[in-house]
């Protein structure tokens, strides 16, 4: 393996916030915008996160547009992805939301446990085709190097059982085709490779550590976070062959580390369609390394989306659906919502949801337990158990139709006796 580190990328992001736009010698073949920024020539649509809400863009950072509308700072989605036709998946709640670009809610849903009985859910990653969704878990209240992780799989529209493709003790799960996915796990395993219904093999490691990995979609580059800690830089290796099937290959040549000479983290990487552009997350936005083949030294970075964080960059054409996001229309609740029965060990309390208007497309229900989301109870009825005794009981309700802004409510039916 060769490896060269370069800090040309602090240069490039000192300069641009201070205003400038850097030249590093001969720049790529890109577009250039109304205000004569370089942006990238690549095709299909951005996904990330800002103010706690899902929102999409075209690859040059024009048509920002606010997908979901219920995240809070308690609440925040995270860890979104886009398939090819454009499916949204991403986290929130302990919970994997799906939807269209313009916001349609398409379903949500709790997976199912992993390995070691853990349930606190982390990344999540759709397929390409987006016909599996990836997702790993935590041990709850767990925050450090010493949590228990693990990555499963389940069908996208409900929560199906992850050993039917085989789950690890690994995370961070992306991509490599529709059968194959990459994960870290640390020293000794920083990089993984797993086929579903297979066991997960290890690809290679690197001197100073490297996690959150994703392989270009021609199958023949790779990026990943810098440092056991996740946090060092952005590296960018060359395979020799395509990784998204077959044998793996020799490990891939290291060819350059780009960091932030303020100490701030560069992580999230993902990359463009054409496998040459490639998006990141820093302190202040999203970034965008145009084209990384021209040369270590001669890479141009600009800042693309400011306040923005989680990029997922998917070949989908970029079609947000109807109505923008100010012209969302809120839902007309009439009346107030409440529970029925008495929240008793053994009973069964229902939920009796006021006159919504118009009448939402998608009704999803999510039972609590001090305000934590309790394993399978997502129906409008639940039965009360014994472990729940002397505990506050609630139900989340969250209301969904096209061209009307999602609303979530909380319900309290009160302390369990």
């Amino acid at each position: 393996m060769t490896a060269q580190r370069t800090r040309t990328a602090v240069a490039a992001m000192t300069l641009v916030l201070a205003g400038g736009y850097p030249v590093m010698g001969q720049q790529p073949a890109t577009a250039a915008d109304t205000a004569g920024r370089l942006v990238p020539a690549s095709a299909g649509t951005l996904v990330f996160i800002k103010d706690h809400n899902v929102w999409i863009s075209r690859p040059d950072g024009s048509g920002q547009r606010q997908v979901t509308a219920d995240g809070t700072s308690s609440w925040p989605y995270f860890s979104p992805s886009m398939a090819q036709d454009g499916t949204i998946a991403a986290g929130r709640e302990g919970q994997i939301v799906r939807m269209r670009q313009g916001g349609t809610l398409l379903n949500r849903f709790t997976p199912r446990a992993l390995k070691g009985s853990l349930t606190n859910l982390g990344q999540v990653a759709i397929s390409p085709n987006g016909a599996r969704i990836a997702y790993s878990m935590v041990n709850t209240g767990c925050t450090g190097s010493g949590c228990s992780t693990a990555t499963g799989y389940t069908a996208p529209d409900r929560a199906t059982d992850p050993e039917a493709g085989g789950s690890t003790y690994f995370k961070m799960p992306s991509w490599a085709g529709n059968s194959r996915t990459l994960q870290s796990g640390g020293s000794g395993a920083e990089v993984m490779v797993h086929d579903l219904g297979g066991e997960p093999r290890h690809w290679f490691d690197t001197q100073n550590g490297m996690a959150d990995v994703e392989l270009s979609p021609d199958g023949r580059r790779l990026a990943g976070a810098a440092g056991y800690q996740g946090n060092d830089g952005i590296s960018y290796y060359d395979a020799d062959l395509d990784v998204t099937s077959g044998p793996i290959p020799a490990p891939p040549d290291h060819r350059c580390t780009w960091d932030d000479d303020g100490g701030g983290a560069l992580v999230s990487p993902t990359w463009g369609p054409d496998s040459r552009a490639l998006a990141f997350q820093a302190d202040n936005g999203v970034w965008v390394a145009d084209d990384v083949t021209v040369g270590c030294d001669a890479v141009n970075f600009h800042l693309l989306i400011a306040g923005a964080s989680a990029p997922d960059w998917s070949g989908a054409v970029y079609d947000p659906e109807t109505v923008p996001m100010n012209q969302v229309r809120p839902f007309q609740v009439l009346g107030k919502s409440r529970t029925s029965g008495r929240p008793h060990v053994g009973t069964k309390v229902s939920l009796r949801l006021a006159r919504v208007s118009p009448r939402p497309t998608t009704i999803s229900y999510q039972w609590r337990i001090n305000g934590k989301a309790i394993k399978k109870a997502t129906k409008r009825t639940y039965r009360v158990k014994r472990r729940d005794r002397r505990k506050k009981l609630s139900v989340t309700v969250t209301l969904a139709r096209a061209g009307y802004a999602t609303t979530t409510v909380v319900i309290r039916a009160g302390r369990v006796r």
